[in-house]
């Protein structure tokens, strides 16, 4: 049987491996949202330069 000192040490890892796993979980979806972002930015910029290569060959 565990003894209190021992008992409270677990009870406190496992506080701080729940906060690390939110944690986790908040930075991967930013990072997917910044992920999305950048998908969108570069299809943006691929319609830009398609516009621009059209309008110089006329």
């Amino acid at each position: 049987m565990c003894n209190l000192h021992s008992q409270e040490e677990i009870t406190q890892l496992k506080l701080m491996l729940e906060q690390e796993s939110r944690n986790g979980d908040c930075w991967y979806r930013k990072y997917r949202k910044a992920e999305q972002e950048l998908q969108e930015i570069k299809s943006l910029i691929a319609g830009l330069l398609t516009e621009i290569e059209v309008r110089e060959r006329v």
